[in-house]
């Protein structure tokens, strides 16, 4: 080998040698400025952006404080660009995308400084952690969460996948979906959004407010409005006749029924308020809707955390706003009611909850609240009320008051909130024939209801009820949990067997006497999730949208709407 060629053999090892030390020591400048700057609690300045650190610091920890962003040597990874494409489109996932993705970081991306570039890495990773925390357990802080419901905020402890995302998927895109609730109406719910951002605020129509339209009538302007607002809305129907014919009745039907409205097929007043929802109203409700979601398990067959390989592949879904039950198995909806829930002055928790036994024939203890509003005014108006409704009175020693004693149009308020009221099992009984026992163990309850609700069910507006939810029902639900879960070796007061199905449920229900107020344990409790969700789906997919009757989704949309900018939440 000649001297020339020796000679560039040297200098080629040299400079590999010098990129190497280089590359190295930009790493290991990295990890120490990392470590610095993200050590300890509370909050950091990178750039010009205030973070929280912790949000950072858990995917650096996970990494070994490398970076996740930068190459070896100092150039960005391409994976960049499609962050960037990722962080902007947040809006379609119902988020506010300038949370996300701040100009700054273009500014810091162009910088060719080793600072620069670091304060761009952080910045980057810190907003993706952001985003997919935000996906997986809410936007939302637990205080706004905690004035509308019972719910506690899922930790984010994921800090190792969030790396990993960053570091070796091979599309950021359908790496988020593992971060995502599984739930199918989390997905449309997503898909509904998106549509109707693609039709946009300038296309979103409005159909003349006034005017009664029936079957069969014909107005060229008015029904060719209505047929194309509900196609906007998401109802298949065509759009060019003129003639309100009995194809547009069914789905004007359809629209009323989810909406909440008498199902007459009359477009009067109130079904044309319903139709002209507003653009920024109805995508406001679905992002409240979506973000609802999020509070939820990912996967709402949880697994049991004392048996990790046991699921709980059963649920019932109340929504209150909708005023309907579903039971859910193994992903299957088996089934499905109208309940009653609480009215808008005593509103239906909202929690995750889960039923442990089920009670026949319940006496029903009333709580003051009940006491003061229903039972004391019914008493003032008839004084054979107690004796009617089957009540019994005991003091605080527990001896029975006589209410024939009373004088209920003026009593002793403070005597009278201090004794217990208890009304006997049956059918007129204010929780009918079955009471579901939550683990709460407080006063909110899943329950069947005195025939004299009975009409309710067949209403539009179910919210009738002081908090607990009343089920149209509940031997079908009481059956399913009896059969499918069984119970733990019990047996009834007469010494026979339980077993649970329709036909003794029945038996059992028509004797209340005879079996007053058996409590049966289930031999696995399942979850009961109480939420409030004012857009679903029916059964051929089209959205059903509920009045905020709670005033809820207009308090919680403040904190989804917050300014611009990376912050600390």
């Amino acid at each position: 080998m000649g001297s020339g060629n020796m000679f560039k053999k040297k200098v080629i090892i040299l400079v590999f040698g010098l990129i190497f030390c280089a590359t190295t020591a930009g790493a290991q400048d990295f990890s120490a400025w990392a470590k610095d700057n993200l050590a300890g609690p509370g909050s950091a300045r990178i750039g010009s952006l205030t973070i929280e650190k912790r949000w950072a610091r858990g995917v650096y920890e996970a990494n070994n404080y490398q970076p996740l962003l930068l190459e070896k040597d100092f150039s960005w990874k391409h994976r960049v660009e499609e962050l960037r494409g990722l962080l902007v489109t947040a809006h379609l996932k119902g988020l506010n995308s300038n949370e996300y993705w701040n100009p700054h970081f273009d500014e810091l991306i162009q910088n060719a400084t080793s600072e620069a570039k670091f304060s761009a890495e952080i910045l980057m990773t810190h907003a993706l952690t952001l985003y997919l925390r935000d996906l997986n357990v809410g936007r939302l802080p637990q205080t706004a969460i905690s004035a509308q419901t019972q719910f506690k905020k899922k930790e984010f402890t994921r800090f190792a996948e969030v790396a990993k995302v960053i570091s070796s998927s091979e599309s950021l895109q359908q790496a988020v979906k593992a971060f995502e609730p599984t739930f199918e109406n989390y997905h449309r719910l997503i898909s509904e959004l998106n549509r109707v951002l693609n039709i946009g605020k300038s296309n979103w129509m409005t159909v003349t407010p006034s005017g009664v339209l029936r079957p069969g009538q014909q107005n060229a302007i008015d029904v060719v409005e209505i047929r194309r607002k509900l196609f906007q809305l998401g109802y298949l129907v065509d759009q060019g006749s003129s003639i309100y014919d009995e194809a547009l009745r069914l789905v004007v039907i359809g629209f009323q029924k989810n909406s909440l409205l008498v199902p007459d097929g009359v477009i009067g007043p109130n079904t044309r308020r319903r139709l002209n929802v507003s653009f920024n109203n109805y995508v406001n409700l679905l992002r409240i809707s979506i973000e609802k979601w999020r509070w939820l398990p990912t996967d709402l067959y949880f697994p049991n955390l004392n048996r990790p390989t046991q699921r709980h592949d059963r649920f019932i879904l109340v929504n209150i706003a909708h005023q309907e039950l579903e039971l859910f198995d193994s992903g299957r909806r088996l089934l499905e009611m109208p309940v009653i829930a609480g009215k808008p002055e005593h509103k239906t928790p909202q929690r995750i909850d889960f039923m442990a036994t089920i009670t026949i024939n319940p006496f029903w203890t009333v709580p003051r609240g009940v006491l003061e509003r229903t039972i004391l005014p019914g008493a003032a108006q008839d004084p054979d009320y107690f004796s009617k409704n089957r009540f019994r009175i005991a003091d605080s020693a527990g001896r029975e008051v006589n209410p024939a004693s009373i004088d209920w149009k003026n009593p002793n308020r403070n005597q009278v909130f201090s004794w217990t009221f208890r009304q006997f099992p049956g059918p007129n009984n204010a929780l009918g024939l079955f009471r579901f026992d939550l683990a709460t163990g407080d006063e909110y309850y899943l329950h069947h209801t005195g025939a004299v609700n009975f009409p309710i069910f067949e209403t539009p507006d179910r919210l009738a009820s002081s908090g607990c939810v009343r089920l149209s029902d509940p031997t079908t639900i009481a059956e399913y949990a009896f059969q499918t879960i069984g119970t733990k070796d019990f047996k009834l007061a007469s010494g026979e067997a339980f077993v649970g199905n329709r036909e003794q449920l029945l038996k059992v229900t028509s004797l209340p006497e005879v079996f007053p107020s058996p409590r049966i344990p289930l031999a696995r409790s399942f979850y009961v999730y109480l939420t409030y969700f004012t857009v679903e789906f029916d059964d051929q997919g089209r959205p059903k949208v509920a009045s905020d009757a709670y005033g809820q989704d207009q308090a919680l949309l403040t904190g989804l709407n917050r300014p611009a900018g990376v912050l600390p939440r």
